[in-house]
């Protein structure tokens, strides 16, 4: 089994404001993956039908060795 690593992926989308203007959004994701390919993949396929709608910016590997808890 290969090992993972975890990989914070920079995205840039825009957003339509209450007013008529459109924005440029930016999010990061912590991404558990065994490549940067992985990684992009991965983020590509969360947004789905969206993905033309969006880009990544940069995947940097990170020095987190592991998650202790998630909150939603």
């Amino acid at each position: 089994m290969q090992e993972k690593y975890w990989y914070q992926v920079t995205i840039q989308y825009y957003v339509e404001m209450d007013n008529g203007k459109i924005k440029t959004q930016k999010d990061v994701y912590l991404i558990h993956a065994i490549s940067i390919s992985d990684a992009e993949h991965q983020t590509i396929k969360n947004w789905g039908n969206n993905n033309d709608a969006m880009r990544i910016v940069t995947i940097n590997e990170t020095k987190i060795s592991k998650v202790i808890g998630e909150c939603d």
